[in-house]
């Protein structure tokens, strides 16, 4: 098999030798296996600039590797994030459900103005009365027809209180008897007074009559 080479700056003489190798070839049976420096070079040429591009790709194709794996780990901190804020509303969830029910005990207890109770248990805010607990409570009312009649709560933890702050306690619900004394440690109910709730909103009708005494 015979392999040449030809390089010339003819063109004509090129083409010349060209023709002639291949006729030897044929004659010998023999496949022509020949190329111009020229036509390699181009071909170097056309291989170099494929490898660059190929190269580019590699780069390019490492590049966007990067950069999907970043993207993984990012769709995970994200889940994991989304999974810690999932836990968080089921924990608020159950503690709103918690508050919900001992909001509405309160409201039950303490808040909300049960008309059907036989007593009703108040303290001053304002110039109103807001229903409390028992063990706290100012006054206590009695419902009498569509009204209420009301008296001061003689339990001894509230007499000095009322007693140290009766322009606040005693004096916007209660008239105080001529014969009560300066120094008094004791309220005494004389008197019971009235008030009425529409709607759930307090209305004072009469003041009730008490004496501050001294009790030893």
């Amino acid at each position: 098999m015979a392999q040449i080479t030809v390089d010339t700056l003819n063109k004509q003489d090129r083409d010349d030798v060209i023709q002639a190798l291949h006729s030897i070839a044929l004659r010998n049976n023999e496949e022509p296996l020949f190329c111009p420096i020229s036509v390699l070079q181009e071909s170097k040429e056309k291989c170099r600039s494929l490898t660059e591009e190929i190269d580019r790709y590699k780069k390019d194709n490492e590049t966007l590797k990067k950069e999907v794996e970043f993207e993984k780990e990012l769709v995970k901190e994200l889940q994991t994030e989304k999974d810690n804020l999932n836990e968080r509303v089921k924990e608020l969830e159950l503690a709103n459900q918690d508050l919900s029910a001992e909001n509405t005990k309160y409201k039950e207890k303490i808040i909300g103005f049960d008309l059907k109770s036989d007593y009703l248990y108040f303290k001053p805010q304002g110039n109103y009365m807001a229903q409390t607990m028992q063990n706290s409570a100012t006054y206590i009312a009695v419902k009498n027809d569509d009204y209420y009649d009301f008296y001061f709560n003689e339990d001894k933890a509230q007499h000095q209180k009322a007693i140290s702050y009766k322009d606040s306690i005693l004096l916007p619900f209660c008239d105080i008897e001529s014969d009560s004394v300066s120094d008094g440690n004791y309220v005494v109910n004389r008197g019971a007074g009235c008030f009425s709730l529409i709607n759930g909103v307090f209305k004072l009708e009469k003041k009730a009559r008490i004496a501050i005494i001294v009790k030893l």
